[in-house]
């Protein structure tokens, strides 16, 4: 990668190859010629996410989504960034627009269910773990999250199953 020209298809390989150093590297290689690059700017806070580096993620994932609202992943992410730094009110309000542009969201439903979990919002929670199970019956964290909360509530028989 020294000189050459980098394309976001050739950094999304290298970033899914868990190769993260050399596909932050080649984001940002992007992002130097393409400064309004939203794949580029959300997968690089993706990244960041992925290290735990959740204020670097909000950062790099809010110019993405300034630059395209209406994309659901985008908010989706910067909702779990933004639960990473314990921000619940504006993870939900991400995670709900996450829902708004794109109501099979799986992952911002998942997520949303288990920020209301950790926030005890138990029967929210239910609510959110069922419907990703309706949508992706073999999600088996929906599962064993739904479970623990039967668990929690007292309700055994309901957590066995």
């Amino acid at each position: 990668m020294n000189g050459e020209t980098v394309t976001i298809q050739q950094a999304v390989a290298m970033h899914q190859a868990g190769q993260w150093d050399r596909a932050e590297a080649a984001y940002r290689r992007i992002l130097d010629t393409d400064p309004a690059n939203a794949d580029a700017l959300h997968l690089s806070g993706v990244i960041a996410l992925q290290r735990g580096a959740f204020a670097d993620a909000v950062t790099a994932i809010e110019q993405a989504v300034a630059l395209r609202p209406q994309q659901s992943v985008f908010h989706g992410n910067l909702g779990t960034a933004l639960q990473g730094l314990k921000r619940y009110d504006a993870a939900e309000r991400h995670f709900r627009t996450a829902l708004e542009h794109d109501a099979r969201n799986v992952d911002a439903r998942f997520n949303l269910g288990a920020l209301h979990q950790e926030k005890g919002a138990l029967d929210a929670a239910v609510a959110d773990f069922a419907a990703v199970i309706r949508m992706q019956p073999r999600m088996a964290k929906a599962y064993h999250r739904l479970g623990m909360i039967f668990r929690q509530q007292g309700h055994l028989k309901e957590a066995l199953r």
